[in-house]
């Protein structure tokens, strides 16, 4: 997945990428799992069938799997629906009783895992769950310390970009051939607790 136009007659691409987002998640596991051995990891996924979810999903990989101490010991797709998140996470809980991170690509996810790892008896804030897409729900959540990050991707700021370029060239104006939305954000594309503060 580039940002440079792959297509003649495109004008910008205004976007995030999400391998770049992706591995941004990643690294941050990480760094919450050093010093912990093994580092239980649990991947809710969109679908691993559509393809933006499974280059996120690689990308995840590719990171985590270069860890000796981090260990994914499930990964499930929760097809943007808090309901089925729950019963996956349930699932999953059952097999593996020792969870200490949650990587999902939506937030909508962490809903329902949220709720399976409380009746599960976790205590939620111990753990570090990253979510993407920065909804409201995430914002609260890392505000009150159950969430730890979430992957924003700033659509209101992209919409305005893309129409101002889009502007800039009917007008004849020089425009750059793409724009990451994770370096022009306003703010960092990876919302933590610290950013919001």
């Amino acid at each position: 997945a580039k940002l440079e136009p792959q297509v003649p007659g495109v004008t910008a691409t205004v976007a995030a990428p999400p391998a770049d987002g992706a591995r941004a998640q990643a690294e941050d596991v990480v760094k919450f799992c050093a010093g912990k051995d093994p580092c239980n990891v649990v991947i809710v996924i969109g679908q691993k069938i559509y393809p933006f979810d499974n280059l996120r999903y690689e990308s995840y990989l590719a990171v985590l799997n270069q860890h000796a101490n981090v260990k994914i010991v499930a990964t499930g797709e929760g097809n943007y629906d808090p309901d089925k998140s729950l019963t996956v996470m349930q699932d999953i809980l059952q097999a593996n009783k020792d969870v200490h991170v949650v990587l999902s690509n939506a937030d909508q996810h962490l809903v329902g895992v949220e709720i399976a790892l409380t009746n599960a008896g976790y205590n939620v804030p111990d753990l570090y769950l990253s979510g993407g897409g920065a909804a409201s729900i995430a914002i609260d959540a890392i505000r009150e310390g159950r969430w730890d990050v979430t992957l924003a991707h700033f659509p209101v700021t992209m919409g305005k970009i893309a129409l101002e370029t889009a502007v800039k060239k009917l007008k004849g104006e020089e425009v750059a051939s793409f724009t990451d939305m994770d370096k022009v954000g306003p703010l960092p594309a990876l919302i933590n607790k610290a950013v919001l503060d």
